[in-house]
């Protein structure tokens, strides 16, 4: 299991930015523009962030009804990715709240449900360290029909990531599995795109009903 250090922290935050740009520049600097057409809100933001399932939830503020939320979401991305990249898609912000979904790619290219834990206990130390009052917020990874054959270990991370998140005041799991199974215990094909990983609008209803309950006013 990863054990976060304090060098660890040090490095991730003050020294992978500088090492060489990323892979995920091109994304990163349509974030900049947005941030220059539609400024964040200076207090109170809520950055949502993760792999494509938030990069793909559009008008996400409006179907929250949350003018103060963020869509930092960036296709195809990992915890670790979150890792590397953390002053580029949170910590500019000083977000009050950080929402956060990732894992199934994570899995789907060879981690381990003990990696995956680990890399985000690693996220979430980050956030910590730096801003100790923001809330996490993190969503289970879903089950998704393309990647049925990795259910046991998705189920596997979002167990203990889950009791993990029951240790700590400031950390909400967000489980939104069990509510995408069928009575069987199948992933459900209509809240599925044809890719067989991507949501459809009945899906996201599912996590907007799952979500607004925990986000900050």
């Amino acid at each position: 299991m990863r054990i976060l250090t304090i060098g660890a922290l040090i490095f991730y935050i003050f020294i992978s930015p500088v090492l060489g740009q990323s892979k995920w520049e091109p994304e990163f600097r349509k974030f900049d523009e947005q941030d220059k057409l539609n400024p964040p809100p200076k207090e109170g933001t809520i950055i949502f962030t993760g792999s494509s399932s938030i990069r793909m939830w559009k008008d996400v503020a409006s179907v929250l009804d949350n003018d103060n939320v963020i869509n930092r979401g960036f296709g195809g991305s990992e915890f670790v990715d979150i890792i590397e990249n953390f002053d580029r898609v949170l910590a500019r912000y000083s977000p009050a709240q950080v929402v956060i979904y990732s894992g199934d790619n994570d899995i789907t290219h060879g981690k381990t449900a003990v990696q995956v834990y680990g890399d985000f206990c690693t996220v979430y130390g980050m956030i910590k360290a730096r801003f100790p009052e923001t809330k996490v917020s993190v969503i289970s990874i879903k089950p998704c029909p393309a990647r049925w054959n990795k259910a046991r270990e998705i189920e596997m991370a979002n167990e203990m990531i889950k009791k993990y998140a029951e240790t700590k005041s400031n950390l909400t799991f967000v489980d939104i599995y069990d509510s995408m199974l069928t009575s069987e215990g199948k992933p459900k094909p209509e809240l599925y795109l044809e890719d067989g990983i991507h949501m459809t609008d009945a899906g996201y209803e599912i996590w907007r009903r799952a979500i607004t309950p925990i986000l900050t006013p």
